[in-house]
């Protein structure tokens, strides 16, 4: 939360006050500190046990193979990937609708760090929800990809005012937040038990393929603001996260049938034991 609610405001007025050279130096003296920190200060966690060194270079210690044959956890990937080509078109974007809207009361840099600063409420709830007994990360996900479908059809296009531009943002913030906040878990809910320690590596790949996504939705969305207007981001991303949803709701539900399955064929093994017992 504090970089998405520090850092569009130190560029921007390191930019207008110094220039965009020395603003942009400036910026990264930053980014390098806090990086630095980062290296000096971050520490592993003791109790997880150290890989030989020689391991790190193999492959395998990066790729885990059975991800790719695992159809499950390749429908959640894809799904999320759908939220990295909706998401990040349209946040790019928000300064810009902002200034042809004539939202003049606030200035628009404004409108891009109140979607950030509401993301932490988001990660927040929707962990809290997720976490819930009656509740998983795969459905809250779902969920969330479908309520931010509903808002950026509603306020995008309709909004008239700066009071719904800012609505829109917190909405679409929050939300935002949730999308964001629950992959990771998601990849651990479905992750099949006995793989349990490659987690870390299931999570890896699942990134790396949202991110082939990430690239190829901005240059999308910028042909379709040039041939057409700048609501079309709204339709674009609306679209994308229906989609995104849907692929989800696909995966919660073969994860039902696989659990399904797994209860069946326990229960037929505690049958079998207790009739050769008897």
């Amino acid at each position: 939360m504090a970089g998405g609610l520090a850092y569009p405001l130190a560029i921007t007025y390191f930019i207008t006050k110094d220039g965009f050279s020395a603003g942009m130096r400036l910026f990264s003296a930053i980014i390098g500190g806090v990086s630095a920190l980062c290296f000096l200060f971050g520490a592993s966690n003791p109790e997880v046990g150290k890989r030989p060194l020689n391991a790190a270079f193999k492959i395998s210690a990066w790729i885990d193979v059975k991800a790719f044959k695992n159809l499950l956890f390749l429908t959640y990937s894809v799904g999320v990937g759908f939220i990295f080509l909706a998401f990040y078109p349209l946040l790019f974007h928000i300064t810009e609708w902002a200034e042809r809207e004539m939202f003049k009361g606030m200035n628009v840099v404004w409108f891009l760090t109140i979607v950030n600063g509401c993301s932490f409420i988001g990660r927040l709830t929707s962990a809290a929800v997720a976490s819930a007994r009656w509740s998983n990360p795969t459905m809250v996900h779902a969920i969330s990809c479908f309520a931010a479908a509903l808002v950026v059809f509603l306020l995008w296009p309709l909004a008239q005012q700066e009071s719904h531009a800012v609505l829109f943002c917190v909405m679409f913030g929050v939300l935002g937040g949730s999308l964001f906040g629950l992959p990771a878990s998601g990849v651990a809910f479905i992750l099949p038990k006995q793989l349990g320690g490659s987690l870390g590596a299931w999570t890896g790949i699942m990134w790396a393929l949202s991110s082939v996504f990430a690239l190829i939705g901005p240059p999308i969305v910028g042909r379709l603001i040039k041939s057409y207007w700048i609501e079309s981001v709204g339709y674009w991303t609306g679209v994308n996260l229906l989609v995104a949803g849907a692929l989800i709701s696909i995966a919660v539900w073969m994860k039902h049938l696989e659990d399904k399955r797994e209860r069946w064929s326990n229960t037929e093994l505690n049958i079998g034991q207790i009739g050769s017992v008897a």
